[in-house]
């Protein structure tokens, strides 16, 4: 599922919009295939709204978006309802409200507003549960920028770039560790 959706990356770059459109509809499928073998298990519902999110974001039309991020935030309780404290699916449903109140897919200047402050408060708890989560602690930088706080903003934004420099330096890590594992 996940070769399938980096697959759709590759293609995106190509331009060709059908293909990306079926090797996405061919990720989500195995992704929820995935999730049958283990009802329990989170990753797949939340893969899942990563990937109904991305869709949202390359939309050509507002509808098509608001449908798409629906999927997603569907897909982020699914995770939830069986692991309520999973950094992962907090992230992508405060990812996703924040982005729906960005983009104006909340018509209500109210609700918007109510929308993107549940989704910092998401953003929040997924860090507070796991404070190396780069994409959440980048994301509510951009939120806390957009509300005009820079202070805190540019505080989330280096601790999301330290935390992306120590993942990459643990990814260098596990790559070394089994380059000198399979070295003759």
């Amino acid at each position: 599922a996940k070769q399938a959706e980096k697959d759709a990356e590759s293609l995106a770059a190509s331009g060709d919009a059908a293909a990306v459109e079926r090797q996405h509809a061919r990720a989500d499928s195995l992704f929820g295939r995935a999730a049958e073998l283990d009802p329990k298990w989170t990753e797949p519902p939340t893969d899942r709204g990563w990937l109904a999110f991305e869709r949202a974001r390359s939309a050509s039309d507002l509808a098509t978006a608001g449908r798409l991020t629906q999927r997603a935030l569907s897909f982020a309780a699914e995770a939830l309802g069986k692991a309520p404290q999973n950094a992962d699916a907090l992230d992508l449903r405060g990812t996703v409200r924040y982005w729906r109140s960005l983009v104006n897919l909340i018509p209500d200047p109210a609700t918007a507003r109510a929308v993107r402050d549940s989704g910092e408060a998401d953003l929040r708890a997924a860090i507070a549960i796991d404070p190396q989560k780069a994409h959440a602690l980048a994301t509510l930088s951009h939120l806390l920028m957009n509300r005009s706080e820079p202070a805190e903003a540019k505080l989330y934004a280096q601790r999301a770039w330290e935390a992306e420099i120590a993942h990459d330096r643990h990814r260098c890590g596990i790559r070394t560790a089994a380059n000198a594992a399979t070295a003759p």
